[in-house]
């Protein structure tokens, strides 16, 4: 086990392999980059275990016991990492399973072009592996959260937890706060950016911290980062996202997801979409998480961790069958 980090390690870590990076660019930094990857692989061996999905291997990290069972699944270029302060604090009252999407963390992946056919699919490979019949709450985050919500309008979940989704244009991408990303570097470095701030919210648990900062320089995570990106959402998926649900559902987001002090047409347009998501169900309550950014679970694991107990004190009490 690796032991804790001194403040500021992210960024040390994280920048001094960035510059590595941009030599390997110039050649002969690249076989340093393989190096440095594979210490990393083994200074830091998956803590959990692996479902197939798909023709690939799945990372999911399951702990604590009991019922009905969270399964999280984690934003944008993020994994299960990345949900360890929610996870743990809800391991307490139950059985909680985080999953990394196909090329994070230590998923295996695909290679292929993001889409929430795929996704939802394989989020649902991993609840019909690692459930039986127990009630199940699904918990995503951004870009999981939407597949989460595809899950949950087809299959029997119990309840759905939506934090910080991202808006989408229903006719064939997300919409991000920036322009399309043009090259995979691009995208690789606005992540690399945002990551930096993760020290600040995991102080005191270096493990997590040098995790975070080490996979997302892998150069597979750096590619699935960049697919993610990418995403393609289906006139179907946008129709989908606008129908009733039938279970209950908590939609929590920031008050200003990027981290601007001052709204604009972006932030209007998230809370507009947050806002119309909370709609879809007779049983729905909203949450604006003011001053802080799309990274709630780090920023704010309480605001998850609230509306989510809730939610398992509801489904105990309810009558079975």
């Amino acid at each position: 086990c690796v032991g804790p980090a001194a403040p500021g390690t992210l960024r040390d870590v994280s920048w001094l392999r960035a510059v590595g990076l941009t030599a390997g660019l110039f050649g002969g930094g690249v076989i340093g980059e393989a190096l440095a990857e594979r210490r990393d692989r083994l200074r830091f061996p998956p803590p959990g275990r692996f479902v197939s999905s798909r023709g690939k291997r799945l990372h999911v990290v399951d702990r604590g016991s009991g019922s009905p069972v969270v399964v999280m699944d984690a934003s944008l270029g993020a994994w299960s990492s990345h949900w360890a302060l929610v996870a743990e604090a809800l391991a307490d009252h139950t059985r909680v399973i985080c999953y990394d999407r196909a090329g994070l963390g230590w998923s295996e992946g695909s290679g292929e072009t993001r889409d929430l056919a795929s996704m939802a699919e394989d989020l649902q490979t991993v609840i019909e592996e690692l459930v039986d019949d127990e009630p199940v709450v699904l918990v995503g985050h951004g870009l999981g959260a939407l597949a989460c919500h595809r899950v949950a309008a087809s299959s029997p979940i119990d309840a759905l937890v939506m934090v910080d989704t991202f808006p989408a244009d229903f006719n064939g991408a997300l919409v991000l706060p920036t322009l399309p990303v043009a090259t995979a570097a691009d995208g690789e470095l606005k992540h690399l950016m945002g990551v930096s701030r993760v020290s600040e919210w995991l102080r005191g648990r270096g493990d997590d911290v040098d995790v975070i900062a080490s996979l997302t320089l892998q150069r597979s995570v750096r590619q699935a980062i960049a697919h993610e990106r990418q995403t393609v959402i289906s006139k179907a998926d946008g129709e989908a996202l606008l129908q009733p649900l039938s279970v209950p559902l908590r939609v929590v987001h920031s008050s200003r997801p990027f981290g601007r002090k001052e709204p604009n047409d972006y932030s209007f347009r998230w809370y507009a979409a947050n806002e119309k998501l909370s709609t879809q169900s007779e049983d729905c309550m909203h949450f604006v998480i003011r001053d802080c950014d799309h990274w709630i679970p780090l920023h704010r694991p309480d605001a998850v961790v609230e509306p989510v107990r809730a939610l398992l004190n509801k489904l105990r009490r309810a009558p079975s069958g």
